[in-house]
């Protein structure tokens, strides 16, 4: 029978010495119509999300997957396609060896996106947030996950749906190579998440209307679901681990589990009644924890990696320094404190959860124009991306280039 205990050890199976260290990509993009600028539906138009999906599993070699007859992702060497709520079309890359692979991989991937626009009629958004439809225009993908989820969020946040269909993000996967390097790469992804908020914030437009937020993304997500997003206490912390947070996600509530490949409901009961009572009869399964991993939120998340999530998605000139901003910073303990000392809280020193939340309201509100612990923020980015240049010109000197949009 599963138990924490057995939890806590995947993650300490995906220890890496750093030779061995990857970086990982996803990255979601929002199509419309490029005669109407009406969302994609999924079928039926000659500009479809399905018919995106046709077209790339004919350029590459590709496995396709389908769901009810409905195709719904494609995989392949290259990485792998999923649909996101309101037909987002999401890229994972395969883990790269260096910053050089993964600019060749994205690179390869935007090249075949935009054979797919100019032969389909359709032109991909460079924001993270559909500036322009109404919620209620919103497609929403043939996919059970996504009506069991949008379900459950109808009584959660008030921008939840919203979040599930109208939002596009770029995440950055680090592996760590023991529990203490892993701690302090996942402490500083959320200590440093309102820089990257403020340093990449696109997504200031909805409904055809000024929202006032430089990142109205990053808003979006704090009236999602206070259960699974946000940040977790325990980082706050000056000593946690493996422990701490999966504790923490076990007391999420869970909203499927998985039954001969169907998904289905679990009832919004913690993740922990289900290991120890079982779900309808049945023991719950590794890959049922794997499922929730998916399922819960934080700014930065862990499996067996380090998953970094608070960028909005930049424009396509830009997408190369998320990757590059977070490998400099988080690779090596020296820039990682250097950066974090960066936010005034003291050399050394950790916020207190009520200072972090009002660094990210800030970040979100007012982007590189706002003020966090006293200093501009656009100096606070100036700096970090400086801090983040040294990083890199020690491990990968031929990326540090990609961190020009940033300064510093």
């Amino acid at each position: 029978m599963l138990t924490a205990a057995d939890l806590v050890e995947l993650h300490r199976k995906a220890f890496k010495p750093r030779e061995r260290w990857t970086i990982g990509l996803e990255m979601e993009k929002m199509a419309v119509d490029a005669r109407s600028g009406r969302p994609l539906p999924y079928d039926g138009a000659p500009a479809s999300v399905r018919s995106v999906l046709v077209f790339l599993a004919a350029a590459r070699p590709s496995e396709p997957l389908f769901e009810d007859s409905n195709l719904i992702a494609l995989a392949g060497e290259w990485g792998t396609i999923t649909l996101e709520p309101g037909g987002q079309v999401e890229w994972s890359s395969p883990p790269a060896q260096d910053l050089f692979t993964l600019e060749r991989l994205l690179g390869e991937h935007i090249r075949i996106l935009e054979q797919a626009a100019q032969t389909l009629g359709l032109r991909w958004l460079e924001v993270a947030l559909q500036p322009d439809a109404p919620l209620s225009s919103m497609p929403w993908m043939p996919k059970r996950r996504y009506r069991i989820m949008r379900e459950y969020f109808r009584s959660r946040g008030s921008l939840a749906h919203r979040m599930m269909t109208q939002t596009a993000s770029i995440q950055v996967s680090l592996d760590y190579s023991d529990e203490a390097d892993w701690r302090e790469k996942f402490r500083a992804g959320f200590y440093l998440a309102p820089i990257a908020v403020a340093a990449f914030a696109n997504s200031r437009r909805m409904e055809g209307r000024d929202t006032g937020y430089a990142s109205f993304r990053s808003e979006i997500w704090r009236h999602t679901d206070d259960d699974r997003c946000g940040a977790p206490p325990f980082v706050f912390q000056e000593e946690f681990g493996f422990e701490e947070w999966v504790g923490w996600v076990l007391d999420v509530p869970a909203m499927f589990t998985s039954r001969n490949g169907v998904l289905e409901p679990a009832g919004g009961v913690p993740f922990r009644q289900l290991l120890e009572k079982g779900l309808r009869g049945s023991p719950v399964t590794l890959s049922d924890w794997e499922l929730h991993l998916t399922e819960v939120f934080p700014e930065t998340r862990a499996k067996t990696y380090v998953e970094l999530r608070s960028a909005d998605l930049p424009p396509d000139d830009r997408l190369m320094a998320v990757p590059a901003f977070w490998t400099g910073l988080l690779s090596e303990e020296g820039t990682r404190s250097e950066a974090i000392d960066l936010l005034g809280w003291g050399r050394g020193s950790r916020p207190r959860y009520i200072e972090w939340l009002e660094a990210m309201k800030e970040a979100s509100k007012n982007g590189l124009a706002g003020r966090i612990a006293g200093r501009p923020v656009a100096e606070l980015v100036r700096d970090a991306a400086g801090i983040a240049r040294q990083g890199l010109a020690r491990i990968e000197p031929a990326a540090v280039r990609t961190l020009d949009a940033l300064g510093g």
